[in-house]
Order: structure tokens, then sequence, then C-alpha cells
């Protein structure tokens, strides 16, 4: 019997592992990596490049808008293929899949209106005109930055409920054997 047990531990540290593994690839990978990434940008802009209201330039035009909704797209899909699902998990996985269509449209909606501001300015000489556009690329620079700390917070808990629930799916077949 201690011997069964010994095997048995041994199956479910392997089962652990593998769960945490995929996980750790999973943040570090598709997560963190492409945060820092885009992330760079700022000092880059700001320091290198010495380009004025840099914070507003780096985000401003929402690429963190289109990071956001590939994270939590991912995180929605993510365990899609367990059979014991509850419905307020699946729920959730649709309300995160609409939100990240929301954070694509918006997206398109913040790069229109960032390029048109930067044309008309281009085009013609709107006295205080560039502090508009600063202070504009400001505000959105800062909703895309939270957009995308909620998304990857919500991503993360998401994603981590699925492996989760898969890891115990598994316990379950290894305690059935």
């Amino acid at each position: 019997m201690a011997q069964d047990d010994s095997v048995l531990n041994k199956k479910r540290a392997k089962i652990e592992r593998s769960f945490n593994r995929l996980f750790i690839n999973w943040i570090g990978w598709k997560v963190l990596l492409p945060l820092m990434l885009i992330s760079i940008l700022w000092p880059l802009i700001h320091f290198i490049l010495e380009i004025p209201h840099s914070f507003g330039r780096a985000f401003a035009h929402g690429d963190l808008l289109i990071f956001s909704a590939l994270v939590l797209m991912e995180a929605a899909t993510e365990g899609e293929q367990n059979q014991d699902q509850t419905m307020t998990m699946e729920v959730v996985r649709i309300i995160a899949k609409i939100l990240a269509i929301v954070f694509i449209v918006g997206f398109v909606a913040t790069k229109a209106d960032i390029l048109r501001k930067e044309n008309e300015l281009a085009i013609t000489a709107v006295p205080g005109g560039h502090d508009l556009l600063a202070k504009k690329m400001m505000a959105y620079s800062c909703l895309n930055c939270t957009v995308a700390l909620v998304s990857v917070l919500s991503s993360v808990l998401l994603f981590w409920f699925n492996v989760d629930k898969e890891k115990q799916h598994q316990f379950l077949g290894l305690a059935a054997e």
C-alpha cells in the first residue's frame, strides 16, 4: 500500500510540475515578454530619441489594446475543451472574448483619432494644437496602460483557473486508476 501511495504521489507531482510549467511558459512567453518589448518604447522615445511627451507618444496609438485583446482571447480559449466547466466559467469566457473584440475596435478608433489629429496639426497651424494633442495622447496612453494592466491580471486569473481545473481533472483520472 505504501508503495502504491509513493507511485501515486510521484504521478501527482509530475502532473503538478507539468501544469506549473505550462502556466509559467504562458505567462513568460505570451504575456510578460511581449509586454516588456512594447514597454521598451517609452524609455527609447524618452532617453534615446529625446522626444517630448514620450509617454503619450509611446502608448497613445493603441498597441497595448491589441496586446490586451490577444492576451485576453488566449486566456479565454484555454481550457475550452474541459468537459466539466461550470456555467459561470463559460459566461466568463464569452465576456472575455467580447471584451477582446471591443479592445480591437477601441484600437481602431484610437488609432484613427490620433492619426487624424496629427494630420490636422501637420496641415494647419492651430494655436495650442500641439498641447491639446499631447494631452489627448496622454489620456489615451493612460487608458491603454490601464486596459493592459486589467487584461493581464484578468487573463492570468482566467488562465490559472483553467490550468487548475485541468489539473484537478487529471488528478481525478489518476485516482480512478
